[in-house]
């Protein structure tokens, strides 16, 4: 369930500046601002650049000005070419009036000054830009905030509140926390014979090409660079999800998967900031932290590991996550006392020439739709595959979370009954 922001029991403001502090740029749609709402976040847009990736941009709806000429005429210009010179700036001048007044109400005082000069330092720097909606009246408001971050990139907060002091703290207002996906979910599949598993994929997706029945789906062209050149869970057709999933239960697969909340990951980071002002959230510290913890108990049974990561953004992350795996292996070995030397090969490859990775993408597309739609049939329908589960949030009996195995499965009366 996502939170309830109402400024009463749960204010906006204090989850706003703890998300603007891991953001590195944002997109605000509001009916009124005024310099106190700026006020109250204008020291973490500071922080940013500026510029178009590195910004905030910020729609205003001013839903009720007092000179409705001014929209008429602004209504008719943009259905005409021609307007002249001194109504275009008759209007410019009602325009910046009007949204004077609008960003000033109250009475002014020295830290409002001193606000007021930082807005229009912003404004000049390009760190904020303002644009007026003024085609019909704007009543939206939503505040998204976009970072650098694999596991989360985009946090939404939609509702009632204005940027406004009054709207982001002091009123009754009712707001929503919306994320990307609420969890984030990394997995394991143990294949012991990888090239039989390849062929069959690859034998599946010619065929299912030239089957006369997919003829003129999209997806199925190869222009559209989806299940035409790879399969893929999220975008492939039902019945395409139905071929694979049926394949994939023939072969002697064993999965593993770790789940994390991504609500309990942000309030972990900004309890880290609020303990230690100088830490800061890197993207790949969760993604390697869930390596470390899915692997520790897998690297000391056989004589060599060959691994392949699925490639994500630009940078060779190879060392990384090899030093991710020693670290796994090291911790257990420290635990068990058992010691293992076998070589660790990281390789780093792409679902369309890895097509093993496009099994693994099949099994955590099952388990992120049971967490995120609670939608059983999936994983059910392979469940002999899977090997464990460990839901590291879920720490109502453990604190080490919930562990579902053969014998323990997952499914919703089970997770409804732990959570």
């Amino acid at each position: 369930m996502p939170r309830i922001f109402d400024n009463i029991e749960l204010d906006l403001l204090p989850t706003l500046r703890g998300t603007l502090e891991l953001a590195d740029r944002s997109d605000f749609c509001v009916g009124y601002f005024n310099l106190r709402g700026w006020k109250a976040i204008d020291d973490l847009i500071e922080r940013w650049p500026g510029g178009s990736d590195k910004q905030c941009r910020l729609m205003v709806g001013m839903q009720r000005l007092p000179q409705e000429e001014l929209r008429n005429a602004l209504s008719w210009f943009q259905n005409r070419d021609e307007l002249d010179n001194q109504t275009a700036l008759r209007l410019k001048r009602q325009l910046a009036e009007e949204f004077r007044n609008q960003l000033t109400l109250g009475v002014p005082t020295n830290a409002d000054e001193a606000g007021l000069r930082r807005l229009s330092g912003q404004l000049k720097a390009g760190k904020l830009v303002v644009k007026l909606f003024l085609r019909h009246p704007l009543h939206a408001k939503l505040y998204l905030l976009f970072r650098s971050d694999p596991v989360n990139p985009i946090i939404g907060y939609l509702g009632s509140s204005n940027l406004t002091l009054a709207g982001l703290s002091h009123q009754g207002e009712l707001n929503v926390d919306v994320l990307d996906q609420q969890f984030f979910i990394l997995g394991l599949l143990d294949i012991p014979d990888p090239a039989s598993l390849e062929n069959e994929l690859e034998k599946l997706r010619k065929n299912l090409t030239m089957d006369p029945y997919f003829n003129g789906v999209p997806s199925m062209q190869t222009k559209s660079m989806k299940t035409a050149l790879a399969f893929h869970a999220k975008d492939d057709l039902p019945e395409i999800r139905r071929e694979v999933f049926s394949l994939l239960i023939k072969h002697e697969l064993r999965f593993f998967g770790i789940v994390r909340n991504k609500i309990k990951v942000l309030g972990y980071v900004r309890q880290r900031n609020e303990d230690d002002p100088s830490y800061h959230y890197n993207p790949n510290e969760l993604y390697d932290y869930l390596v470390r913890r899915l692997f520790k108990d897998r690297l000391h049974k056989d004589d060599g590991y060959k691994i392949y990561f699925s490639e994500r953004g630009k940078s060779d992350r190879t060392e990384a996550l090899l030093k991710a795996l020693e670290k796994a292996r090291r911790s257990f070995s420290e635990k068990w006392g058992i010691q293992s030397n076998a070589p660790i090969e990281v390789i780093p490859d792409t679902p369309k020439t890895c097509l093993c990775l496009q099994a693994v993408d099949y099994f955590l597309w099952a388990l992120q739709r049971f967490y995120e739609r609670k939608e059983e049939r999936y994983l059910r329908f392979i469940w002999s595959s899977f090997r464990l589960v460990h839901d590291i949030d879920d720490t109502r009996q453990d604190r080490y979370g919930v562990y579902y195995t053969q014998k323990k499965p997952l499914t919703l009366e089970a997770l409804f009954k732990n959570h």
